[in-house]
């Protein structure tokens, strides 16, 4: 009814230390309904959580090696950028906060940064532990000499330009506006 107060409530999700919570809250009555620890999902990543993640490979050793094998071993314009790993079946990953990381090599890049990727290598961390769980590397692929742009003025260095189009309707268009 009209002036009468109503419930508000909100619902709020936090992450600390690798743990989920969630908290229920009157919003009306200023407090806390309550304070649950969810155990059987994980919360939305952060940013904190994918800068962070991006600088785990640079310091394992087996990452390091395979990136040497490619002649890299400055990597300072090596950008790590963390992807979601999806739903997990091994048991022994159960309960791991994962990320798969590939990386790219931004030298020249401009304004494609995937321009020149770090093929077949990609590293898996734990968020939790904060570790490199493994290394997967499928073999060296030679990286393009140039880094792709993806500015049009740039655009006739990769393909050839297109035949002039002509559109004509002899009858009419078949359109109305």
């Amino acid at each position: 009814k009209p002036g009468q107060p109503f419930a508000r409530r909100a619902h709020a999700t936090l992450l600390s230390s690798g743990h989920l919570y969630e908290a229920h809250i009157d919003l009306a009555g200023r407090s806390l309904v309550g304070w649950d620890e969810v155990s059987d999902h994980e919360a939305a990543l952060t940013i904190d959580e994918l800068m962070s993640a991006g600088d785990l490979p640079k310091q394992d050793p087996r990452w390091i090696a395979a990136m040497a094998k490619r002649g890299i071993t400055d990597f300072k314009n090596v950008l790590c950028l963390p992807l979601t790993v999806g739903p997990v079946s091994d048991p022994a990953l159960k309960g791991r906060r994962l990320l798969n990381v590939p990386c790219v090599d931004t030298t020249g890049a401009g304004n494609n940064l995937w321009g020149k990727p770090i093929e077949n290598l990609v590293a898996q961390v734990d968020l939790k532990s904060r570790t490199v769980l493994s290394v997967t590397d499928l073999g060296v692929v030679a990286p393009p000499p140039l880094t792709p742009s993806h500015a049009y003025a740039d655009s006739g260095k990769y393909r050839k330009p297109p035949k002039p189009i002509e559109i004509m309707a002899p009858e009419g268009s078949n359109v109305k506006v």
